[in-house]
């Protein structure tokens, strides 16, 4: 069984010190891609995936399937493990000034429905988009934007989800 969230001031000591263990979902609809707009650092009013922490004695599948549910309301469906994302940002959500680095184990989704999202207090809106030039006016980070493309034109990845 999954542990709950750690204590705010031993997460921050964490933090500072060690990178931290995270999921990331590219959740697809046809060819496009649920991202949502951060309220927090790091990279906060940009758009990510729904992604979050692990838990200890939680494994990825266990985490996916909690993020999902917890960030947007969406059920996982099928998932297909797609690989590891390195992420190391300049801000973090302390102000402790040393950075935020992730090790995201990343996931394409598809949810059982694609009705009736609802974002959690981290995020302030959600856009579906397809990989290649961004025509809105929303800022979407490189790592990001790979993965989108990776992911929406893996035939494998595609295929795993029918």
């Amino acid at each position: 069984m999954a542990t709950k969230e750690i204590e705010q001031e031993l997460y921050e000591i964490i933090h500072q010190t060690m990178p931290i263990a995270c999921v990331d979902l590219v959740v697809l609809k046809d060819n496009e891609v649920l991202l949502l707009e951060r309220l927090r650092e790091p990279d906060r009013g940009k758009f990510w995936f729904p992604g979050g922490r692990i838990r200890r004695n939680e494994n990825l599948e266990q985490a996916a399937i909690r993020i999902l549910k917890e960030e947007t309301g969406l059920i996982v469906g099928k998932m297909e493990f797609v690989g590891p994302l390195n992420c190391i940002f300049v801000a973090d959500p302390f102000g402790h000034g040393k950075g935020t680095h992730t090790i995201s184990f990343v996931f394409a989704v598809k949810p059982v429905s694609y009705e009736g999202i609802t974002l959690d207090e981290d995020h302030s809106c959600y856009v579906w988009l397809k990989p290649g030039p961004i025509q809105q006016k929303i800022v979407v980070p490189d790592a990001v934007r790979r993965l989108m493309w990776d992911t929406v034109y893996n035939a494998q990845i595609r295929k795993n989800l029918e």
